[in-house]
């Protein structure tokens, strides 16, 4: 996973997010969606678009999802509204 090494914590990627997922039917244009817990304890939502899908292996065994930022990340801690049981 290749983010955010300038040293801000900005949220903003140096490069891409390379992800490689058990999962079939994922389009170019899809949104990847996780919570991560932060170093308070807190949850923050991650949004990411998939810009580009590479196969690898000589019978396609697997894809790479290049993904970037779908959404500020400043603005996607959860609050009360998004709060996780």
């Amino acid at each position: 996973m290749a983010v955010d090494t300038d040293g801000d914590q900005d949220g903003g990627t140096d490069d891409f997010l390379v992800i490689r997922a058990a999962t079939t039917g994922v389009s170019v244009g899809s949104i990847f969606e996780w919570n991560e817990e932060l170093s308070d304890g807190r949850l923050a939502r991650r949004f990411w678009y998939v810009l580009r899908i590479l196969t690898y292996g000589t019978a396609s065994v697997g894809s790479l999802y290049y993904c970037i930022p779908a959404r500020n990340f400043s603005q996607s801690t959860l609050g009360t509204d998004d709060e996780q049981p």
